[in-house]
């Protein structure tokens, strides 16, 4: 078995979690197991006692580059595993919206597609110096209290 594909750890002296999207190896793009894995992580943190603040980033050269495109690349079964990657999504954004600590995006590199609509639940987000793809041309600093 290979790396978890959502990395979380969470920090009670200081209150602060950590989440992590971690398939660097395909600029952190959504499959069916990643989407289940992200909302499962995400509704074990929100739910820890203490809680302050909540860090979201991918690891490795891009924060997101949303669906992955290989997983629905047969039209016979594309609208289905599509469904199955948006459920969960839509859930852990939803999860993400109502999370009464801040949630603060660090986005390096590409985000797209639902990488970019996930950059955007943050309550604060961080952008490296040179984004790509959706998040090009933004500020070094967004910010969407």
């Amino acid at each position: 078995m290979g790396e978890p594909l959502v990395l979380s750890e969470f920090d009670p002296s200081t209150g602060i979690a950590r989440i992590v999207l971690n398939r660097p190896d395909v600029l952190n793009a959504i499959d069916i197991a990643t989407a289940d894995a992200f909302l499962q992580t995400v509704r074990m943190t929100v739910a820890k006692e203490g809680l302050r603040c909540v860090l979201l980033k991918g690891a490795g050269r891009s924060f997101c580059t949303g669906g992955d495109l290989k997983t629905f690349s047969d039209p016979v079964s594309a609208v289905q595993v599509i469904d199955r990657i948006l459920k969960p999504m839509h859930e852990t954004m939803l999860v993400l919206a109502r999370c009464p600590a801040p949630i603060i995006i660090a986005v390096q590199g590409i985000a797209a597609g639902a990488g970019f609509s996930l950059a955007l639940c943050g309550d604060l987000v961080l952008a490296a110096e040179g984004p790509s793809g959706a998040a090009s041309g933004r500020p070094r600093h967004w910010n969407f209290c």
